[in-house]
């Protein structure tokens, strides 16, 4: 299909596929939201926050259940949120030296990694990893 057709066609999907996932302000906002569900020792609030991968993550480091095991992990959530970058059904928001992983879902988005430091030319290194 060529011409117009193929044209509007293409902007269709490309529409379609932008709305798919939420901008990434919304991205930092959710962090914002998880740091101070934990800080504020609200581990149900901030578990909500995270992937289900990511909330297994937590119950097994911490042997208990994600809720109570969240806040007992000692993440370092005192700075602010920098600046989000979003990539389709992925964001990166920075915190502090580290950094916040996060993927698309449904209602917006849901914290994939948190807690995690450059390691140089290696990946990052999560406290909580649901990858």
């Amino acid at each position: 299909m060529g011409g117009v057709g193929g044209a509007a066609l293409a902007l269709i999907t490309l529409t379609s596929c932008a709305s798919l996932s939420p901008d990434a302000a919304a991205a930092s906002d959710v962090v914002s939201r998880f740091s101070a569900a934990v800080v504020a020792g609200d581990g149900e609030a901030a578990c909500d926050l995270l992937t289900e991968p990511a909330q297994r993550s937590v119950a097994v480091q911490s042997g208990t259940g994600c809720a109570s095991g969240i806040v007992s992990l000692g993440l370092d959530l005192d700075d602010p949120p920098g600046d989000p970058e979003a990539y389709g059904t992925s964001a990166f928001v920075p915190l502090g030296d580290g950094a916040a992983f996060l993927t698309a879902a449904e209602d917006g988005w849901l914290v994939r990694a948190i807690g995690c430091v450059p390691q140089g030319e290696a990946p990052f290194l999560c406290v909580v990893d649901g990858s």
